[in-house]
């Protein structure tokens, strides 16, 4: 890294980590933005939008069309200890419910109608019939 010219305190970050990085700063300068805008990289870190959500943002992440989706929340449980060795189990896991295939899921028509540029009273959602309702 020195012959690079990197200083030695300087240490990795993954793309999404700088991305994050990137997104709080601009938080702490305090630059106006209606939402955070992800390919499909950031879209499959888990971890990424958690954070995200976990600062109540508003944010629309690109995740590939073969990902295995839920049409609804699956059911977690601490799955029974399989014979007599080991540790008992304590993580959860998923049931046995299965996940679909984004690319074979119909999903409704709605999406967000943006207008305007200063606030976000420019939001409207659009439902499968076209009624418009304000958000």
């Amino acid at each position: 890294m020195e012959q690079c010219g990197v200083p030695k305190e300087v240490e990795f970050q993954t793309k999404a980590q700088l991305g994050l990085e990137m997104i709080r700063e601009a938080q702490k300068r305090e630059m106006p933005y209606a939402f955070i805008g992800m390919d499909t990289h950031y879209g499959q870190q888990p971890w990424l939008l958690a954070e995200l959500e976990a600062d109540d943002e508003c944010y629309i992440a690109d995740i590939p069309y073969d990902a295995r989706v839920w049409q609804s929340c699956p059911e977690t449980q601490i799955p029974k200890r399989k014979g007599n060795r080991g540790r008992l189990p304590t993580e959860r896991k998923l049931g046995k419910v299965n996940p679909l295939l984004l690319k074979s899921v119909k999903l409704p028509r709605r999406f967000l109608h943006l207008h305007g540029s200063e606030s976000m009273s420019g939001i409207h959602n659009v439902d499968n019939f076209g009624h418009e309702s304000h958000a």
